[in-house]
């Protein structure tokens, strides 16, 4: 009956009722072929080293089923062939990155370049492996060998570079170990375009859609079933125990691997529309509806097209995706583990308040972790409940049907974002239809607390009429609101909106904070918070760089918020280094600028007048008389011409007070030679050699 010998899967060894009531030991499980008059199918079996009674093999009800049933009469058994085909299909996948054929019995790949074919140099032939998992891992590779997916080669003395390098990866959640390969040398020359595959939170959001009937199918040893074209087995050449040998399967750690496989699997339950309507699948994770169709459909489909898949799961304590499935009165809920866990020691001192705090949150946690949420979405379309809010500290968003929150999401606000409530509380609603547009949602309610944001909202969607909003903010918010009408019109959209208070809006848990833990942190309970001195951390932050007080303030507040700046200004004041290198200037001694002459000290500085740079001088006499000169520029020669014509209309001052201007800087006047040579007025100059700084 059997057409060839199996290949070996899994090898487990445990006992067995026999069909004579005694119990047997099996070897494990195989992968075979059966031949039944002139029809062949696959099958996985358990294998036993003796079966009672000299029987060679024993068909279960599952094959039987899978044969049509079984007629007897007359002595003579006959099978129904409802579910063989005795006809070989075959299926050809092209693609950019590879080209896949299915030739009635096996699938073969092949994988393409982005360029020339590689030449490898890698010569590491495996990586360490943990002492504790090598017994594991030889037996896994063994079994490589033995199921044929490793196939001896001819050694190279002269070539031993090209080798993939092999590793042991353990998977805690399933205690296996995984043999894998390191294709980072090979898939820098393969060809892969991945930005078409489906992202893992889109397929969640798809599967849970399908509601709480459904079944969980897993490809047994999928990548291992996709057979590689023999032209490619000398790049995927191994050592083990000092033999080498080809791959001659699909390789974890590929880059095309996961899309080889999703395209196969894809196309092959496409082949019929009816359980194409009634799957989805996330590279060999495949989900069932059983409302549309049965899982035995499902698996004589896929086993027809030479793909074998493990027993089905129930919803119930399965694995989707990572998430865990479990009931609870009468309820498919979905939860994964969330905790970290507190890597480093914390030995110091803390005070009664944030003991406090610290047992509230243990209290939460045990509360909420595993985080947890209802599994099954069938039927969100139906005019879903969209809750938005914000607030300083973050912005939260919560999608809800049939009185339970399906999704919520929550973005912390940047400590500098200045941004006005309502145009947070508009961004908010943005993200809120962006994800309801992720749940290909067309009927939707949008519950929010602002008054303002509801009123630009409804304006927006009845378009009676136009927004008024004033301010800084008034083109990024007719932004936003245009970004809503462009996403509402895109995808047909039917919204309405309303408003609620904030006790009754379900996303306010998500942007706010236990008001007791808002109040401000007297100085005493920072210590005790932070577990540090408030003074040793500010002359730690500003010893690194020695800024001013606003730097060092920022910097601090990095890591201390509630510090205060009468900390940080008295640490930098104390700081010797930056005293030595730019000690604090002395203040001038403040005196009186009036003089009892005339033009004796004139005061002058450069202003600006529509755009126009003036020369102003006023002269601190009794006279206060006061002088605009218009400069082409603001530069030492525009101020030289200026004085210069005032100079010879009233005479050069005693004193001229100047700031630090361009013409302070010079250490010579041009002009102060001319007007010592010009006898009349050589009494007069009597002009000091330096300029005052005006105080």
């Amino acid at each position: 009956m059997a057409q060839k010998a199996g290949v070996c899967v899994k090898r487990n060894e445990f006992m067995v009722l026999a069909v004579n009531g005694e119990l047997v030991k099996t070897v494990g499980e195989a992968i075979v072929t059966l031949m039944v008059a002139g029809k062949q199918l696959q099958a996985s079996v358990m294998v036993l080293k003796n079966v009672v009674n000299g029987i060679d093999a024993v068909i279960g009800m599952d094959i039987i089923n899978r044969c049509g049933g079984v007629h007897l009469y007359d002595g003579k058994i006959e099978f129904g062939f409802v579910s063989i085909h005795t006809e070989k299909q075959f299926v050809d996948i092209k693609d950019k990155d590879f080209d896949a054929n299915f030739d009635g019995m096996k699938w073969t790949a092949k994988y393409k370049w982005k360029q020339n074919e590689p030449q490898l140099k890698n010569f590491v032939t495996q990586y360490k492996v943990k002492p504790k998992l090598i017994d594991q891992f030889n037996e896994e590779m063994d079994l490589w060998v033995e199921n044929g997916w490793l196939k001896p080669c001819k050694i190279d003395e002269n070539n031993k570079k090209g080798i993939v390098a092999l590793m042991a990866v353990e998977q805690e959640n399933k205690g296996k170990i995984r043999p894998v390969l390191d294709f980072r040398e090979l898939n820098q020359y393969v060809n892969s375009h991945n930005a078409s595959s489906d992202a893992c939170d889109e397929t969640l959001r798809r599967w849970r859609k399908v509601g709480d009937k459904f079944a969980l199918l897993d490809l047994r040893c999928a990548y291992m079933q996709i057979h590689i074209d023999p032209v490619l087995w000398k790049y995927q050449r191994v050592v083990y125990k000092e033999m080498q040998y080809h791959l001659t399967r699909l390789g974890f750690g590929l880059n095309s691997a996961p899309k080889i496989m999703s395209s196969i699997l894809g196309k092959v339950l496409s082949l019929d529309a009816g359980i194409g309507e009634a799957t989805d699948h996330y590279i060999d994770d495949i989900i069932v509806d059983l409302k549309k169709t049965s899982v035995e459909n499902v698996v004589n489909h896929l086993e027809r097209y030479g793909l074998l898949t493990k027993e089905p799961e129930e919803c119930d304590d399965a694995r989707v995706l990572g998430l865990q499935i479990f009931r609870n009165d009468k309820k498919c809920f979905v939860g994964n583990a969330a905790i970290s866990f507190q890597r480093d020691a914390w030995d110091d001192l803390i005070g009664d308040q944030v003991q406090s705090w610290l047992i509230e949150i243990l209290r939460r946690l045990e509360a909420s972790d595993p985080v947890n949420g209802t599994w099954n979405a069938d039927g969100i379309q139906n005019r879903p409940i969209l809750w938005c809010d914000a607030s300083s500290i973050a912005i939260g968003i919560a999608i809800e049907y049939n009185g339970v929150i399906v999704e919520d999401a929550a973005w912390l606000r940047s400590t500098n974002d200045v941004m006005h409530i309502n145009m947070a509380e508009l961004d908010a609603v943005v993200r809120g239809i962006n994800l309801a547009v992720k749940w290909d949602i067309k009927n939707l309610s949008i519950f929010i607390d602002s008054v303002t944001v509801h009123g630009w909202l409804k304006s927006v969607l009845t378009e009676s009429h136009r927004v008024r909003s004033n301010g800084l903010s008034e083109m990024l918010i007719k932004r936003r609101l245009s970004l809503l009408r462009d996403l509402i019109k895109e995808y047909s959209m039917n919204i309405i909106v309303k408003w609620v208070p904030s006790s009754k809006n379900k996303a306010d848990v998500l942007t706010r904070v236990s008001k007791k833990w808002l109040n401000e942190i007297s100085r005493k309970n920072v210590k005790e918070l932070c577990g540090v001195n408030i003074a040793d951390e500010i002359r730690k932050c500003h010893s690194k760089h020695h800024f001013g007080v606003n730097r060092t303030m920022f910097t601090v507040q990095q890591r201390i918020p509630q510090v205060s700046r009468k900390d940080v200004k008295d640490c930098v004041r104390k700081c010797r280094q930056c005293s030595s290198i730019d000690p604090a200037p002395i203040k001038w001694e403040q005196g009186v600028l009036d003089v009892p002459d005339t033009w004796y000290r004139i005061a002058c500085d450069v202003t600006h007048y529509k755009g126009s740079p003036y020369l102003t001088m006023i002269d601190c006499g009794p006279s206060r008389f006061a002088a605009w000169r218009k400069m082409l520029h603001e530069d030492t020669k525009s101020i030289l011409i200026q004085l210069d014509s005032v100079f010879r209309e009233h005479g050069p001052p005693h004193e001229l007070l100047m700031d630090n201007g361009a013409i302070s800087k010079e250490e010579k006047i041009p002009f102060e030679d001319r007007l010592k040579e010009d006898k009349p007025q050589k009494d007069m100059l009597r002009r000091k050699d330096t300029f005052r700084r005006s105080i």
